[in-house]
Formats: C-alpha cells, sequence, structure tokens
C-alpha cells in the first residue's frame, strides 16, 4: 500500500520551449518535496492536467530491489537479535531475585518465546512452498488449456479441409454424370428429331401437315429437356443428401475427437495435480522432521544456557550484567549507525539515479507513491535496472 508521502523530483536541462510551468532551479539539484508541507490532494490532481510531463516510480519497489537491500536486512536482523539478547538479559537479572517458580515461569517464557521464532521459520519456507506449488500448477493448467485449443483447432481445419474435398469430389462427379446423362439424351432422340426435320424440308407438306410435324418436334424437345431437368434434379438433391451427411460424420468426428481429447488432458492436470500435492506433502513432513530436531535441540541448549547465566547472574549481577549489557549496547549502537548510513546511502543512490533516468526521459516532475487519479511515465523498471548497473560499475 502506497503511503501518503508524494516526491516531486524535478529535473534540469528541460528546454522552455518545452515546459511551461515546474522551471528546475538553476543550481541544476533535485528537489524532493513531501506532503508534510500539507499541500492538498486536489492541488495535485490539478497538477497532473498540467501540459508538463510527469513520470511516476514505486519507491518501495526500487528500495527492494536495490543491490544492497540484503545488507540492510542483514543489519536489521542482527540488531533484532542484540535487541532479544538485551531483553532476555534485563529479564533473567531479575531471576536471582525472584522464587524459584518464579524463575521457572520466565525461563520457559523465554524458551518458548524462541521456539516460537523457529516455528514461524518453518512456516514461512511451508507457505512459500504452496505458493509456489500453486503458480506451478496454475501455469501448468494454462499450457494444457492452450495446447487443446491449438489441437482442436488443428483438427478442425483438417475435418473441414477433408470434407470440402468430398464435396468437391462430389459435385465433379454430378457435373460428370449430367454431362453423360445429356449426351445419352441427345443420342436417344437424334434420330427422332432429324427424321421430322427432314420430313418438315423435304416433303411437299400441307400446312396443316406442316403444324402436325412441327408440334411433334417440339415435343421431342420438350420431352428431351424435361428428362434433361428432372435427371438435373435428383443429382441436385443426391448432392445436398451427400453433403448433409457428409457434414453429420464430420460433426460427429469432431465432437468424439474434442471429447476424447478433453478426457486426455484432464487426466494429464489430474496426475499433476496429485505429483504437486504429493511433493507438498513430502516436503512438509520433511520440514516438521526437521523444526522437531532442531526444537529438540533448541530446547535444550537454551535450557542449559538460561540456567548457566542465572547462576552466573546470582553470583556476579553487579559486574558481569553491566559488564554484558554494555557490549551489547555498543554492538546495539554501532549496528544502528552502520544501518542508517547504508539506508542514506541506498536512498541517496534511488534519488540520483530517478533524477537520472527522469533527466534522460525528459520528464519534469517525478511522482513517488502517488495517488493513483493522477496521469504518470511509470519509470520503476528502468531505474531498478539503472541502480543494478551503476552498483556493478
Amino acid at each position: 500500500m502506497f503511503f501518503l508521502l508524494i516526491l516531486l523530483v524535478q529535473l534540469v536541462g528541460c528546454s522552455s520551449d518545452s515546459l511551461a510551468v515546474n522551471k528546475p532551479d538553476q543550481n541544476n539539484k533535485t528537489k524532493v518535496i513531501n506532503n508534510e508541507t500539507k499541500e492538498p490532494k486536489q492541488q495535485l490532481e490539478d497538477k497532473s492536467n498540467d501540459s508538463n510531463r510527469i513520470g511516476a516510480v514505486d519507491l518501495e519497489e526500487i528500495r527492494a530491489a536495490h543491490p544492497e537491500i540484503a545488507s540492510l536486512m542483514n543489519l536489521n536482523e542482527r540488531i533484532k537479535e542484540i535487541k532479544v539478547n538485551l531483553k532476555e538479559q534485563s529479564e533473567l537479572a531479575k531471576l536471582t531475585k525472584n522464587s524459584q517458580k518464579d524463575n521457572t515461569e520466565s525461563m520457559n517464557y523465554q524458551l518458548e518465546r524462541r521456539l516460537k521464532m523457529i516455528k514461524k521459520k518453518y512456516q514461512a519456507r511451508i507457505d512459500k512452498r504452496v505458493e509456489e506449488a500453486k503458480s506451478s500448477l496454475s501455469a501448468y493448467q494454462d499450457n494444457i488449456k492452450q495446447e487443446l485449443q491449438n489441437k482442436i483447432e488443428k483438427k478442425k481445419r483438417e475435418i473441414q479441409k477433408d470434407l470440402e474435398a468430398k464435396v468437391t469430389q462430389k459435385k465433379l462427379e454430378q457435373q460428370e454424370n449430367l454431362k453423360k446423362y445429356s449426351k445419352k439424351l441427345k443420342d436417344e432422340y437424334y434420330l427422332k428429331l432429324l427424321n421430322i426435320r427432314l420430313k418438315l424440308q423435304m416433303l411437299q407438306l400441307s400446312p396443316k401437315e406442316k403444324q402436325e410435324y412441327q408440334e411433334k418436334l417440339n415435343k421431342l424437345k420438350k420431352e428431351r429437356a424435361e428428362k434433361l431437368k428432372t435427371k438435373q434434379a435428383e443429382l441436385e438433391s443426391e448432392y445436398r443428401d451427400f453433403v448433409l451427411k457428409q457434414q453429420k460424420q464430420a460433426d460427429k468426428e469432431f465432437k468424439n475427437y474434442q471429447q476424447e481429447l478433453t478426457k486426455t488432458m484432464q487426466k494429464k492436470v489430474t496426475k499433476k495435480k496429485e505429483a504437486v500435492n504429493q511433493e507438498l506433502q513430502d516436503y512438509i513432513a520433511k520440514q516438521k522432521n526437521l523444526l522437531e530436531a532442531e526444537t529438540k535441540e533448541k530446547r535444550t541448549n537454551l535450557k542449559n544456557k538460561f540456567k548457566e547465566t542465572v547462576m552466573e547472574t546470582s553470583k556476579e549481577l553487579s559486574t558481569n550484567l553491566e559488564q554484558r549489557n554494555k557490549e551489547l549496547l555498543d554492538n546495539l549502537n554501532e549496528l544502528k549507525n552502520e544501518r542508517s548510513k547504508l539506508q542514506r546511502k541506498i536512498m541517496q543512490d534511488i534519488k540520483e539515479q530517478i533524477a537520472k533516468i527522469a533527466k534522460d526521459r525528459g520528464l519534469e516532475t517525478v511522482l513517488v507513491n502517488y495517488y493513483s487519479n493522477l496521469s504518470a511515465i511509470d519509470i520503476t523498471s528502468e531505474v531498478i535496472t539503472g541502480l543494478k548497473n551503476s552498483i556493478e560499475e
């Protein structure tokens, strides 16, 4: 979650032709302004509508990616450990002034607190592995889904291509049949038509006779045309029935393929889930065994340590405890100073890199942890890359 902190980084080097407001100062330095100046949110929103180019960064993401963040985290862990030791020292010192019952209760409290820290460590490992398993399984399911879709589309194209080939072949066959039948009809009616035509041309016929022969000729032509039309209708009907039958067969083949492939892919996913779950259970069981072993060892060591500390404290409370606390405090202060220097260095590296990237990109203003309703260019990844490159150099 972003804090309300807002940093505005203004860069030098932008020409007055491209920027109308918020010009950089003459000292060529990066300015840092946060919302402690009580600048209203509405003013920030108005600035987002200005003509200036505005950049934005996620400060927490950049800070987490700094090459020296691991060193900072290590310092924090060492400081935390010293604070725990100081508190234990303070509480253990009281053991000499309490009853044996109180001593035992305090020792057990310290012991259980340490053991809880160990349990949290192992639980964090298990939680991380669970998230990794979920992510891995999700990615596998996405791949299977995509593979299923690709195979189905491929099969669909193959079936469609095969269907079109069969339909085309059938159409060509029908055309050839119609052509043959047409030729057959011509041959069948040729002599009949020729005979009538010759009579009309050669014989001396009366008008009535000519009319009768002409009617016979027309009747034969009509009869031949009707037979051809009937045959054509039969072939077209046969063609439609063939296409419908082939389409049904293609649909059935595609449906069967899709169902079988889906079952196969589902089996793969189920098998993968079982494998992931088994691996996860094995890992959890292993971590539990390690936890039990470490807990047992720590319990024994800490009990001995606490008992020894109580005895030493009872004997040399005024001298040894003071010296031990002084050493711890000196070490703590030294680590705190070292941490403060490293924190300042990290923030300085980040500021310088933000200013450099913003200048290279021609940005006049860079918002850090900005309001979501502002329009800005996100340069977070560029700053992170620049930080890593600068450290390596």
